[in-house]
């Protein structure tokens, strides 16, 4: 069942929503400041900003999977009241938060350790399974056409995949939300390799991003949605520059959609 923070939930329940911290990554330290130390310091001074950013991104992220536990268990309740579903369906609905739990649990550890030593996990993760996973989280892409295209040997990359599924789930979710009013809801995500990088090209068939706003658009607090934080891209970036990875937005112009390209570390191909 899919969930983000614009749509409702399937069978009349409610649902939850998706992610960056700047062009410019904040530096975390390698190890924890000595307790006293005086805010005055470069690594307490360090170390505070690393806390702060590490809140708003948890903040952020744990949006989606807090409350779309949350909603599962409404569903709960509400097929207990009616007493008209079967156990199947009540069981689907606590396996299903019980899920979207430890996802929760996760990003917080995973977050965590990211801020406080700067490093993260590489593993072999399949690009294909991923985005199985994100599309089924977010609702929103329920009425939108996903086209993919992936190159042979471009399937596989290096990384945490916690924090690469929030970078794709924040990619398509922005992509869906800016194509609210198209005639055409269509996302094409495309991936080749070159030498040791996969590229991962990720196009909507929206509005765009206007040439004023997109020198800017990887800063924190800047964002082109009313209601939105300007955190997403922003952390984003700071974890696929964590990942030796680039993402980056391609020039177009109002009216042609956006196009963002996400580079990561090529991984051995799964047999």
């Amino acid at each position: 069942m899919g969930f983000d923070g614009a749509s409702a939930v399937r069978c009349d329940v409610g649902s939850g929503n998706g992610p960056n911290l700047g062009a410019e990554s904040i530096p975390f330290p390698a190890n924890d400041s000595p307790v006293g130390c005086s805010l005055g310091e470069p690594d307490a001074r360090a170390r505070l900003t690393a806390m702060s950013a590490m809140a708003a991104a948890m903040a952020h992220e744990l949006a989606q999977p807090l409350t779309a536990a949350s909603n599962y268990m409404e569903g709960c309740a509400a097929v207990i009241r009616q007493r008209i579903h079967g156990l199947e369906q009540l069981l689907g609905y606590i396996e299903d938060a019980a899920a979207q739990t430890a996802r929760a649990s996760d990003i917080v550890l995973r977050m965590r350790a990211f801020v406080k030593t700067g490093a993260i996990d590489a593993r072999p993760e399949c690009l294909v399974e991923m985005l199985d996973a994100v599309s089924a989280r977010l609702s929103s892409l329920e009425d939108v056409e996903v086209v993919r295209s992936f190159a042979p040997g471009a399937t596989c990359v290096l990384g945490d995949r916690i924090q690469l599924e929030m970078v794709l789930s924040n990619l398509l979710l922005n992509a869906a939300q800016a194509m609210w009013n198209s005639p055409v809801r269509r996302i094409e995500i495309a991936t080749w390799t070159e030498g040791s990088r996969i590229r991962i090209r990720v196009a909507d068939t929206g509005p765009g991003v206007a040439p004023a706003i997109r020198e800017h658009l990887f800063e924190p607090m800047v964002s082109t949605k009313i209601d939105g934080t300007g955190l997403g891209l922003a952390i984003s970036q700071t974890i696929v520059d964590a990942h030796d990875g680039t993402l980056t937005i391609e020039p177009s112009e109002p009216g042609e959609g956006a196009v963002f390209v996400l580079t990561l570390p090529r991984g051995p191909e799964f047999i």
